[in-house]
């Protein structure tokens, strides 16, 4: 009796174990001083503090290759602390890859498109 309770809850036990993802695939290699700064320029972004936003989004940089949403954040804080050129420029860099498929950005590179900069050799030739 004992032998056949023991089996039966050694079968249990091993159908209902599950496995354990305890890392993502998507975090490798991200430094802890990199989601440190990156939280914190969350909150600062939040509570409306855009020159400090962009002083934590500028250490953490690292996180441009690594993590899409980062992108959003960063030039939502270049476009608020009157950086725009600099922002149209990392939309620019980072335009194949698909962090940079959303409404801002595109608006951003239509502006860019549509500054009295470019319409000056349009007009010239």
């Amino acid at each position: 009796m004992f032998y056949k309770t023991f089996k039966l809850f050694l079968i249990l036990f091993l159908f209902y174990q599950t496995p354990l993802n305890s890392k993502s695939t998507s975090s490798k290699n991200i430094d802890r001083e990199d989601i440190s700064n990156y939280f914190s320029g969350i909150v600062a972004l939040e509570n409306n503090n855009n020159s400090s936003a962009l002083s934590f989004f500028n250490s953490s940089k690292n996180l441009l290759k690594k993590h899409d949403p980062f992108i959003q954040k960063y030039i939502l804080s270049l476009v608020l602390e009157n950086k725009i050129p600099q922002a149209i420029n990392l939309i620019k860099e980072n335009k194949t890859k698909n962090n940079i498929k959303y409404f801002d950005a595109y608006l951003l590179l239509i502006i860019d498109i549509c500054s009295f900069k470019n319409f000056e050799y349009l007009f010239m030739s």
